[in-house]
């Protein structure tokens, strides 16, 4: 909620977001929609700009990386504490 702290149910929602996006954006380029294809997309996914932060997928398709959640403040985006 606004003004209040970050919850655990908005991290895993925030992150369920991200990786439906992550998802459909490979897919929208599959000509053929398979395991396969949506595997090699995932795969060579990198710096996909998400609501916890850009993403990306190692050759073992594992992501890495440091998770943050951003807030607007004073008009700019800012790490929220």
């Amino acid at each position: 909620m606004y003004g209040s702290k970050p919850t655990i149910n908005q991290a895993v929602g925030a992150r369920s977001y991200d990786a439906l996006r992550v998802v459909d954006s490979v897919l929208s380029q599959c000509k053929i929609k398979t395991a396969d294809c949506l595997k090699d997309g995932l795969y060579k996914t990198s710096n996909f700009g998400g609501a916890v932060g850009s993403i990306s997928f190692d050759i073992n398709g594992d992501t890495s990386g440091y998770f943050s959640f951003i807030q607007v403040k004073n008009g700019t985006f800012a790490e929220a504490k």
